[in-house]
């Protein structure tokens, strides 16, 4: 068990220019950019989009989580997250900033789990904590834990290996486990 603190975590920004047409002859008939040939550059349509409220999209999310149960789809675990997600990019990180101890994440191809299990045994006396204990480790689910954090202290994410780096990023964890 290895656990580092870490003060901010290093990865590649998300680009938001993108090289389109690489390779191909450009453009073709329904090729809205005109008759020129060679390189495009666009912007995702998550970037053109203007943002959404927080608290509209926290809203929405919340009231699909809500339908989800009702209906017997699951335990709305994931379906909040992946609404919020679609919503507004940027909210996952903007409800992280909101904890006031940041936040912990714990990853690892085998064990995480039992190792977030038994940090979140040793930390609730302490602390009220955000916990994706229901085993949601995407960032649909991190998503969704972030949304039932009222008055959590600290979040603490059990995050699959291959979406750290995405989660990690948006999060910006204090300590990764």
């Amino acid at each position: 068990f290895d656990c580092r603190a870490v003060r901010s975590v290093d990865l590649p920004t998300f680009q938001l220019i993108t090289q389109w047409g690489e390779g191909r002859n450009f453009p073709r008939s329904s090729d809205p950019m005109g008759s020129r040939r060679g390189r495009r550059f666009w912007l995702p349509s998550a970037v053109m989009r203007p943002r959404l409220p927080l608290a509209a999209g926290v809203a929405a999310a919340r009231a699909a989580g809500r339908l989800s149960r009702l209906a017997g789809a699951g335990g709305g675990t994931t379906i909040p997250g992946k609404l919020l997600n679609a919503l507004d990019p940027s909210a996952v990180g903007r409800l992280a900033s909101r904890l006031p101890r940041g936040s912990a994440i714990v990853s690892a191809t085998n064990g995480k789990t039992t190792t977030a299990a038994m940090v979140a045994e040793i930390l609730s006396p302490q602390l009220r904590l955000a916990h994706n204990s229901a085993g949601a480790n995407l960032l649909s689910g991190v998503a969704s834990t972030l949304l039932s954090a009222n008055g959590a202290d600290l979040g603490l994410f059990e995050v699959d290996e291959a979406a750290l780096p995405d989660i990690a990023q948006r999060v910006r964890p204090r300590a990764l486990c």
